[in-house]
């Protein structure tokens, strides 16, 4: 979970008026309990602007009890030599 938590910036911006760490313990408990998970991206556009991008997709997402397809949008920013997470969101 270590790596994919660093992916996201100090400064991002969890939905639904969570804290940072709230959703932390959030997303560690949901994708640490699951047996598989397919995550494919369909569709993708790409937008960078200095050293931001916007990225929007089609998210197919699959596990052992769900499966679904959302519009998804993040916004990236490049710091400290990588690209982190600064904002997410689904349509």
């Amino acid at each position: 979970m270590a790596p994919y938590l660093r992916m996201y910036a100090s400064d991002f911006e969890p939905p639904k008026g969570l804290s940072r760490s709230e959703w932390e313990q959030q997303r560690t408990q949901r994708i640490s309990r699951k047996k598989s998970i397919r995550h494919d991206m369909q569709n993708m556009t790409l937008r960078i602007d200095a050293n931001q991008a916007t990225v929007n997709f089609t998210q197919i997402y699959q596990d052992e009890r769900l499966q679904s397809s959302d519009q998804k949008t993040m916004v990236w920013v490049w710091r400290n030599g990588q690209w982190q997470i600064t904002r997410e969101f689904t349509a």
